[in-house]
């Protein structure tokens, strides 16, 4: 009778446990915040990173390598339903047709001789409910030497790159006309050649800082970022 009771006694606190959530299966059957790591709902903070069983994505954009399975908590990564986010581009360049320029001027060899070049950097945040940041810039080939696009993008405040990838339209690492060196800490970078063209033809270049998809519909990443372009 002891041994029944005992028993009983242990399958009550696993109940509990599972009541109270702090059993799991998956990150979702736990409360906001937490990760499922070994069936058990484990709260999550600023230094929770470098946890590599769990949420490994590949690049899915191809432009460059990187290793996006981290779990990095509330501070990069977010619930998508729930975040709140200061963007003041929120929702408004989300789409390939909806890039907003990165630069008012026509960047290369325009008509009159000159060459137009820009080392401009802009800051922005990936904000949880968003797909991606598309930008835009036109460029205007030259028609005796080449030139070259170097976009950089730095992930800010302590976040891991691979939660985002950078994107340029017509173009990946393997394209003739493109290298992507390695990518350090916090950087990544992809350098594309307009090849001299014996005319001053206008073009439309476009790029985009994607989200990752950490394959939980309740977690997104929210992350601050640089993205520099220069043009020589």
């Amino acid at each position: 009778m002891a041994s029944v009771g005992l028993m009983a006694a242990v399958l009550a606190i696993g109940c509990a446990s599972e009541e109270r959530g702090l059993y799991c299966r998956k990150t979702t059957d736990c409360f906001d915040g937490e990760l499922c790591i070994n069936n058990a709902c484990e709260v999550t903070d600023d230094s929770s990173l470098n946890n590599s069983t769990t949420n490994n994505t590949g690049n899915n954009a191809g432009n460059n390598t990187g290793n996006n399975g981290t779990n990095l908590g509330r501070k990069c990564v977010l619930n998508p339903f729930t975040a709140t986010c200061d963007d003041p581009e929120l929702k408004e360049n989300n789409t390939w047709s909806q890039a907003v320029y990165f630069t008012n001027r026509a960047v290369g060899c325009h008509g009159s001789g000159e060459f137009v070049v820009i080392d401009e950097t802009l800051s922005r945040i990936m904000c949880a409910n968003e797909p991606a940041d598309w930008y835009q810039m036109n460029t205007v080939d030259c028609s005796t030497h080449d030139f070259f696009i170097e976009i950089s993008l730095t992930v800010k405040g302590g976040c891991d790159p691979g939660l985002l990838d950078l994107k340029v339209e017509s173009y990946d690492c393997d394209h003739v006309n493109v290298y992507c060196p390695p990518p350090d800490a916090t950087t990544r970078k992809v350098i594309v050649k307009f090849p001299a063209t014996g005319r001053n033809s206008v073009g439309g270049f476009r790029f985009a800082v994607e989200s990752v998809d950490q394959g939980d519909p309740q977690r997104a990443p929210q992350v601050e970022y640089d993205l520099h372009i220069l043009v020589r």
